[in-house]
């Protein structure tokens, strides 16, 4: 999960077991919905029986069990063969990651101080900026448009 914490999409884990007969039947859609998704979400499977130590460390008491993970925190789990909770909580996620997913270039955070707030327009604040919000661009732009209006 170490790719998914350097760039925050979501991982999609499916925790099954071969003697499961529920986890069989979600496989397909396990399978059809990470081609949906690929390159917006990570999916993952986890053999129970091979990986027990992971298993128990993450609560997992019945197959299959899917955990939803975003920016190294687990934002949801259910246990159960659902299509509907599957598809809808992955697309949540992406959805959260796509909308999150900001860049701000030095030239462009200059050109909105420089048209906004011309005393922090300067290489110091502009470098002080990037330096206090390098891990979440998404949250700065919110703020930057809240506080001027742009």
């Amino acid at each position: 999960m170490s790719e998914a914490k350097a760039d925050g999409r979501p991982v999609i884990i499916d925790y099954y077991s071969q003697s499961c007969g529920p986890c069989h039947m979600i496989a397909p859609v396990f399978r059809k919905i990470s081609k949906e998704f690929a390159g917006k979400a990570y999916f993952r499977k986890v053999d129970v029986n091979r990986n027990a130590q992971t298993a128990g460390s993450q609560g997992i008491r019945s197959m299959p069990t899917f955990q939803f993970w975003m920016k190294g925190k687990k934002r949801h789990q259910f246990s159960g063969a659902d299509e509907h909770s599957l598809r809808q909580w992955t697309k949540l996620l992406v959805e959260e990651f796509e909308r999150d997913d900001v860049e701000v270039t030095r030239e462009a955070l200059e050109a909105f101080y420089q048209k906004h707030d011309p005393a922090k327009a300067h290489k110091e604040s502009i470098d002080n900026i990037i330096a206090k919000n390098s891990k979440d661009f998404a949250t700065m732009a919110r703020l930057l448009k809240k506080k001027y209006g742009e």
